[in-house]
Protein backbone atom coordinates (compact mmCIF):
# COMPACT_ATOMS: atom_id res chain seq x y z
CA UNK A 1 0.00 0.00 0.00
CA UNK A 2 1.29 3.44 -0.91
CA UNK A 3 0.34 7.09 -0.76
CA UNK A 4 0.70 8.22 -4.38
CA UNK A 5 1.50 11.79 -5.38
CA UNK A 6 0.33 13.36 -8.64
CA UNK A 7 0.59 16.82 -10.23
CA UNK A 8 -2.39 18.08 -12.20
CA UNK A 9 -4.74 21.02 -12.67
CA UNK A 10 -7.76 19.12 -11.28
CA UNK A 11 -8.46 16.14 -9.01
CA UNK A 12 -10.11 14.30 -11.89
CA UNK A 13 -7.08 14.82 -14.14
CA UNK A 14 -4.77 13.66 -11.33
CA UNK A 15 -6.60 10.34 -11.04
CA UNK A 16 -5.68 9.50 -14.63
CA UNK A 17 -2.12 10.86 -14.68
CA UNK A 18 0.82 8.63 -13.87
CA UNK A 19 2.01 9.16 -10.34
CA UNK A 20 5.09 11.26 -9.68
CA UNK A 21 6.12 9.09 -6.72
CA UNK A 22 4.70 7.07 -3.87
CA UNK A 23 5.59 6.50 -0.24
CA UNK A 24 5.00 3.26 1.63
CA UNK A 25 3.10 3.38 4.88
CA UNK A 26 6.16 2.47 6.98
CA UNK A 27 8.27 5.44 5.86
CA UNK A 28 5.25 7.73 6.04
CA UNK A 29 4.54 6.69 9.61
CA UNK A 30 8.14 7.34 10.71
CA UNK A 31 7.99 10.95 9.47
CA UNK A 32 4.56 11.75 10.85
CA UNK A 33 5.13 9.98 14.16
CA UNK A 34 8.02 12.39 14.78
CA UNK A 35 5.82 15.35 13.84
CA UNK A 36 3.17 14.26 16.36
CA UNK A 37 5.79 14.17 19.13
CA UNK A 38 7.24 17.63 18.47
CA UNK A 39 5.96 21.03 19.35
CA UNK A 40 6.81 22.25 15.85
CA UNK A 41 4.07 23.09 13.42
CA UNK A 42 4.24 22.02 9.79
CA UNK A 43 0.84 23.22 8.54
CA UNK A 44 1.15 22.31 4.86
CA UNK A 45 3.21 19.14 5.33
CA UNK A 46 0.71 17.88 7.90
CA UNK A 47 -1.99 17.71 5.23
CA UNK A 48 -0.35 14.46 4.19
CA UNK A 49 -0.32 13.15 7.76
CA UNK A 50 -3.35 10.87 7.36
CA UNK A 51 -2.11 8.12 5.08
CA UNK A 52 -5.63 7.07 4.12
CA UNK A 53 -7.08 10.51 3.30
CA UNK A 54 -6.76 12.36 0.02
CA UNK A 55 -4.91 15.66 0.22
CA UNK A 56 -4.19 18.59 -2.06
CA UNK A 57 -1.68 21.45 -2.05
CA UNK A 58 -2.09 24.32 -4.50
CA UNK A 59 0.87 25.83 -6.37
CA UNK A 60 0.54 28.97 -4.25
CA UNK A 61 1.09 26.81 -1.13
CA UNK A 62 3.99 24.77 -2.56
CA UNK A 63 6.67 27.19 -1.29
CA UNK A 64 5.22 26.84 2.23
CA UNK A 65 5.38 23.06 1.82
CA UNK A 66 9.07 23.30 0.92
CA UNK A 67 9.64 25.53 3.96
CA UNK A 68 7.88 22.94 6.18
CA UNK A 69 10.07 20.17 4.76
CA UNK A 70 13.27 22.17 5.27
CA UNK A 71 12.25 23.05 8.83
CA UNK A 72 11.48 19.38 9.56
CA UNK A 73 14.85 18.27 8.19
CA UNK A 74 16.59 21.02 10.18
CA UNK A 75 14.87 19.81 13.34
CA UNK A 76 15.62 16.12 12.74
CA UNK A 77 17.60 14.64 15.61
CA UNK A 78 20.25 12.81 13.58
CA UNK A 79 23.04 14.54 11.63
CA UNK A 80 22.82 13.83 7.94
CA UNK A 81 19.12 12.94 8.21
CA UNK A 82 17.67 12.01 4.83
CA UNK A 83 14.24 10.93 3.73
CA UNK A 84 13.59 9.93 0.15
CA UNK A 85 9.91 10.75 0.75
CA UNK A 86 10.69 14.32 1.85
CA UNK A 87 13.19 14.81 -0.98
CA UNK A 88 10.64 13.58 -3.53
CA UNK A 89 7.93 15.76 -2.00
CA UNK A 90 10.16 18.87 -2.16
CA UNK A 91 10.99 18.11 -5.81
CA UNK A 92 7.27 17.64 -6.52
CA UNK A 93 6.53 20.99 -4.87
CA UNK A 94 9.10 22.66 -7.13
CA UNK A 95 7.43 21.11 -10.19
CA UNK A 96 4.05 22.32 -8.90
CA UNK A 97 5.42 25.87 -8.70
CA UNK A 98 6.97 25.67 -12.19
CA UNK A 99 3.86 24.20 -13.86
CA UNK A 100 1.25 26.00 -11.79
CA UNK A 101 -0.47 22.68 -11.01
CA UNK A 102 -1.77 21.22 -7.75
CA UNK A 103 -0.18 18.36 -5.82
CA UNK A 104 -2.64 15.55 -5.10
CA UNK A 105 -2.11 12.58 -2.78
CA UNK A 106 -4.25 9.45 -3.01
CA UNK A 107 -3.88 6.21 -1.07
CA UNK A 108 -3.96 3.20 -3.38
Amino acid sequence: MALDFHIAKTREEAKYNARIFGVEIEEHNVIFHVIEKTACSYPVLQRFGDFFSDAVVSPSEAASLIADINRYIGNANSPGFRSRFLENLANTANISIEKGDNIYAFCD
